[in-house]
């Protein structure tokens, strides 16, 4: 009962909290896993075999008054190109992958409130063989594609050792920024990261309150290279036994 009222405490906290949430606070909701579990059938139908997710789930509202005054923020765009994963990591030995990465707009997408940009296989020379996934890929400009426009609710995916970026929302967009959720899967059948296991969708299914909440303190600590988690949020997740754990990345997926 400790544990169950410390919980509840925590949650009546986070909603009088005087800060806006971070987009990730999604993932607490039933509504945002309905969309997840359709996410995830269109990605087994991709890769063509059962998947589990990884926990490096994002959520993501941009902000134009933020981008230009060059203000980092949980939820923010991953503006600088990159790729998630080694080459080694995100294809097989026949090339085939492992992991996709999946963006969902929950609103429409323009060129300028935040659209994604891609580097398609045929214009990235280091495509077969880039071995650091964190290293800051060269990017031939002629060869980059804008996603969009697109509608809200378009799914998209690209291969985990595709170049790709999150542009911020500019003046044009700033009266409907972007917001989107963002995921990776990963085959059953791929090895994974011990330190940060892959979940199940049977798992993801039987997640409780609690075990959501513990899902999205990681989360929202696993890209904080990027960003700076607000102190009284950091010391509520901490206060629930559920703050800083996962190992932070320097990847992002937007």
């Amino acid at each position: 009962l400790g544990d169950v009222y410390k919980r509840q405490r925590l949650m009546a906290s986070l909603r009088a909290h005087p800060l806006a949430l971070p987009p990730v606070f999604a993932f607490m909701y039933d509504a945002t896993w309905s969309a997840v579990y359709g996410m995830w059938d269109f990605a087994e139908a991709l890769l063509g075999a059962a998947c589990h997710l990884e926990p490096s789930i994002a959520a993501f509202k941009l902000s134009a008054p933020h981008a230009r005054a060059g203000v980092r923020y949980a939820g923010g765009n991953f503006g600088r190109p990159h790729r998630d994963y080694a080459r080694a990591e995100a294809l097989d030995e026949a090339g085939a992958p492992r992991v996709l990465s999946v963006w969902l707009p929950l609103n429409d997408v323009s060129l300028s409130n935040g659209c994604m940009y891609v580097v398609p296989r045929e214009h990235d020379s280091a495509y077969e063989r880039a071995d650091e996934g964190s290293l800051a890929p060269d990017v031939p400009l002629a060869g980059v594609r804008a996603l969009a426009p697109h509608c809200a609710g378009t799914l998209m995916a690209w291969n985990g050792n595709v170049v790709h970026w999150g542009s911020a929302c500019e003046r044009e967009g700033a009266l409907d920024p972007r917001a989107s959720l963002a995921l990776v899967f990963r085959r059953a059948d791929a090895p994974a990261d011990p330190a940060a296991p892959p979940i199940s969708r049977a798992a993801a299914q039987a997640m409780g309150t609690a075990e959501r909440l513990r899902l999205v303190a990681g989360a929202l600590h696993f890209f904080s290279a990027w960003y700076e988690v607000p102190k009284p949020l950091a010391a509520l997740l901490r206060e629930a036994g559920v703050g800083p754990t996962a190992r932070t990345h320097a990847r992002g997926t937007d």
